[in-house]
C-alpha cells in the first residue's frame, strides 16, 4: 500500500529546499511533477509563501506535467519562467511521428529520469516533447531512433498562439447510477462485481487522487484514471431516460 503521507512529506521537503535556493539566488525551479504531485505543492506553496512568489509553468498552456517555479520578490529580481522549459521536436525517417509511449520509452531509455520530461505532444508529422532545460542538449545529441525508425531532435520554437489540446472521443452510456463501480463497469465493459473488486484494489483515482469507494458518487467534472484502461472525464451526467437510468457522456482521452 502506498504511504500518501510519506509522499507529501518529501515533497514538502524538495519544495522547501527550492525555497532555501531561491532565497540564495533569486529564484529556483524543480523539476516537473504529475497533477496529483501538483495539488499538494500548491496547497503547501499556499501555505507558506505570497502568492506572486511563485508558480507552475509546463512550458505551454494546457500542459499536464508542471514545474514549480519560486521567486524571492525582496530582490526585485526578473526571471523568465520559460527558460527553465525547452520544447523539442521530433521527426522521424519515416516521415510519421512517433508516438507518445515510444517517444518515453527511448528517452528513459538513455537514462533520462521521468522528472525532467515534461508532456509529449503529437502531431500529424512530428512530435513536440517539454523538457528541462538542462536535459535538452543531451537529447538533442543522444537521440537517434525511436522505435525502428532513425529520428532528429532540434529545438521548436514555438508559435505565440501554441497550446496542448488533448485528443479525445466521447463515450454515451446508461447508469443505474453515478456510483463508482456503475461508472468503470460502462467504461471498461466489466460486471459490477468485477469493476468492485478493481476499485478496492486501488486502480482508480478520481481527480488524481485514488478513490477505493465503489459505492462512492462520482460527478460531472470527475477526471477518472483507471489503470491499464485509461484516462477519462466525465463531461456530462444528470439527464433521465424513461426507465430512471442516467445518461451519461464520457471523454476517452486517446
Amino acid at each position: 500500500m502506498k504511504d500518501l503521507s510519506s509522499d507529501a512529506s518529501i515533497l514538502h521537503a524538495r519544495i522547501d529546499d527550492l525555497i532555501c535556493q531561491a532565497e540564495n539566488r533569486g529564484h529556483a525551479a524543480g523539476d516537473f511533477l504529475t497533477p496529483a504531485q501538483q495539488l499538494i505543492c500548491d496547497s503547501y506553496l499556499h501555505k507558506t509563501l505570497d502568492e506572486n512568489s511563485y508558480s507552475l509553468f509546463g512550458g505551454a498552456p494546457g500542459a499536464e506535467r508542471k514545474v514549480p517555479v519560486i521567486l524571492d520578490c525582496s530582490k526585485n529580481f526578473s526571471f523568465d519562467e520559460s527558460a527553465e522549459i525547452k520544447a523539442l521536436r521530433i521527426t522521424a525517417s519515416s516521415g510519421e511521428a512517433p508516438g507518445h509511449r515510444d517517444c518515453l520509452g527511448a528517452l528513459t531509455a538513455l537514462g533520462i529520469e521521468r522528472e525532467v520530461i515534461g508532456d509529449i505532444v503529437i502531431f500529424d508529422y512530428y512530435a513536440v516533447i517539454f523538457v528541462k532545460n538542462k536535459i535538452a542538449p543531451f537529447i538533442i545529441s543522444s537521440l537517434e531512433k525511436i522505435g525502428h525508425d532513425r529520428v532528429k531532435a532540434d529545438y521548436f520554437d514555438l508559435p505565440s498562439d501554441f497550446k496542448i489540446e488533448h485528443k479525445f472521443e466521447e463515450l454515451c452510456f446508461t447508469v443505474s447510477s453515478m456510483r463508482a463501480d456503475c461508472i468503470v463497469s460502462a467504461v471498461t465493459g466489466m460486471s459490477r462485481e468485477a469493476a468492485k473488486e478493481y476499485i478496492l484494489r486501488k486502480n482508480l483515482d478520481r481527480n488524481y487522487t485514488i478513490f477505493e469507494n465503489p459505492s462512492g458518487l462520482l460527478s460531472e467534472g470527475d477526471m477518472l484514471s483507471l489503470r491499464h484502461k485509461g484516462r477519462f472525464e466525465i463531461s456530462e451526467a444528470g439527464e433521465l431516460t424513461r426507465k430512471g437510468r442516467i445518461r451519461i457522456s464520457i471523454l476517452r482521452f486517446i
